[in-house]
């Protein structure tokens, strides 16, 4: 017996470097966070996003700006304090659904939390 379709699955790896508490950007494609793969050693935090709200081309570098991802509402969308070596499913995906580019943020805009060693988390997209 099969689990459903699977072929449209895909995971991203996004990492939060050692004293870092944001990853580096990945390209969501247009697809949606259905899950994230928690890595072992997860120094307890919230995990909330950042998504690309403005790129300036006008730089010889160009310089892109990341604002925090909200809900309709208006309310940070937050992944509360998830346990180490876990699989979190996300049921309610509609604010993660077509961000583009996208980071990872261990905490909130506001709080952010520091991670004590390089961790690298799994982004589950459909």
């Amino acid at each position: 017996m099969g689990y459903g379709n699977q072929a449209n699955r895909d995971e991203i790896p996004v990492t939060i470097a050692s004293s870092g508490n944001l990853s580096g950007a990945v390209n969501l494609g247009g697809r949606r966070i259905v899950g994230i793969k928690m890595p072992a050693g997860w120094d307890a935090a919230s995990i909330s996003f950042a998504a690309l709200t403005r790129r300036d081309d006008s730089t010889v570098v160009p310089t892109d700006t990341y604002g925090k991802v909200q809900d309709a509402g208006g309310t940070e969308v937050v992944i509360t304090t998830p346990a180490a070596d876990v699989y979190i499913a996300i049921a309610d995906t509609s604010a993660l659904f077509a961000l583009g580019w996208v980071k990872v943020r261990s905490g909130v805009a506001a709080t952010p939390v520091t991670q004590t060693a390089s961790r690298t988390l799994r982004l589950v997209v459909i």
